[in-house]
């Protein structure tokens, strides 16, 4: 199952078959079946859930927990033209909404009931695709226009913190830095308190913002996004969303970052000056492909450490030790070094990043593939087989991954 959207802009939700003619997908609800063209192709999602026509708007919750799951609305606008849509945990918010503030809101609400303390935590992917445009997390009181509520959230340039305390008051907005890099965002109620935190990785967060306003004990929690302007549709693209009374951080994959700009995630199994070897990888991976290797989130005051490129280790200690691997093996890196010699160091404990030369320039992309793992391509010359994708990578050369490992595909506007 999944969502395509055409650069036409039409939308098909269904049973997705990968084919040399493009992407079909049948609806056996609606009893069609649509051939989208490589060409006109400019999102592709795919719906991990299983052989059933799925609910787009839920997660599989039992029948007996039929009230938590998501549901969607527009809150303050006369002409419904909100729509919502959930792939494989990608949230993709579309809102004719002009605007989250003043005394009275209008955008397009993703949300549930939540009943006391209560917290959300999301990545916003992008905004667009206006320079007022906003996407994030919100606690709200009631799903009328003029709620009391807090929002924290992006627009194009900044982050934000608001809130309306009275129902009908003026909307309060406080800028915040915007996050660097992965723009996670984090909405906690505890009584009558509520905390905004921001991260760069989903791990290490930041305390933006506490605000003191009295709710009622019922209220509604969930994805928020505006246009920004009116009778043009904004589309925002939202993952990693997890609301609970509590909600965990979340865990890291191994990334091997290439020179080409892509990011191939996954267990490292092996590695020499030759190449390396990932256990969800089905070929190996050239050395001299490499920029770096990320073990565990990398703190933004270390970014500066990774991107010059010097060769060596970045330990978590803030040290950097100059040097080249000898060999990895799992998780133990042998480092040969002119000041300490040759050293092992465990890279589930002990290292941030192995760096062996400096990233180049971002380079312009013509798709974008990632898959179930979490791994990203920047690709060329996509083509399309029975139920496969294959393309061009820059360091790799000709890939083709499976249907079934694809999560979800990007063309360049």
């Amino acid at each position: 199952m999944g969502v395509v959207q055409s650069r036409d802009g039409r939308m098909y939700r269904g049973h997705i078959r990968l084919s040399t003619n493009g992407v079909t997908v049948l609806n056996a609800a609606t009893e069609t079946a649509a051939t989208i063209h490589p060409t006109n192709l400019s999102d592709l999602y795919f719906e991990a859930a299983a052989n059933s026509e799925p609910d787009w708007l839920a997660f599989h919750y039992p029948r007996s927990n039929a009230h938590l799951r998501w549901q969607a609305t527009d809150i303050g606008n006369s002409n419904a033209g909100g729509a919502a849509e959930i792939a494989s945990g990608l949230f993709r918010v579309r809102s004719v909404g002009t605007n989250i503030a003043g005394i009275a809101d209008s955008f397009h609400f993703v949300y549930r009931p939540c009943d006391g303390d209560c917290e959300i935590m999301a990545r916003v992917v992008n905004v667009q695709p206006h320079f007022a445009s906003k996407a994030g997390v919100m606690i709200r009181e009631r799903l009328t226009p003029d709620s009391a509520n807090v929002f924290f959230g992006l627009t194009e340039n900044q982050g934000l913190v608001q809130h309306r305390s009275l129902s009908g008051d003026e909307t309060e907005i406080d800028p915040v830095p915007r996050t660097i890099g992965a723009p996670w965002l984090r909405l906690k109620r505890l009584g009558n308190e509520f905390t905004a935190s921001g991260s760069q990785d989903g791990t290490h967060w930041v305390r933006y913002q506490s605000v003191t306003i009295p709710m009622a004990e019922h209220l509604w929690v969930g994805l928020a996004a505006s246009a920004g302007q009116g009778q043009m549709a904004g589309v925002a693209t939202i993952d990693n969303v997890a609301q609970d009374v509590i909600v965990p951080h979340t865990s890291f994959v191994p990334q091997i970052h290439l020179q080409s700009g892509s990011m191939i995630a996954g267990p490292i199994v092996s590695g020499n000056n030759s190449e390396f070897l990932l256990s969800t990888f089905p070929f190996s991976v050239p050395a001299s492909t490499v920029s770096y290797l990320l073990f565990r989130w990398l703190p933004f005051r270390y970014t500066s450490q990774v991107s010059r490129g010097n060769p060596g280790l970045l330990l978590t200690s803030g040290q950097f030790i100059q040097g080249s691997m000898a060999n990895l093996r799992r998780d133990a890196l042998a480092l040969s070094s002119v000041l300490f010699g040759l050293q092992s160091f465990d890279t589930d404990s002990e290292a941030y990043a192995l760096v062996l030369r400096r990233a180049p320039l971002d380079s312009p992309w013509k798709y974008i593939v990632v898959t179930e793992t979490g791994s990203t391509f920047r690709a060329q010359n996509l083509r399309f087989g029975d139920f496969e994708i294959s393309f061009q990578e820059e360091a790799l050369g000709r890939c083709t991954i499976q249907m079934h490992d694809v999560l979800w595909l990007r063309c360049a506007p």
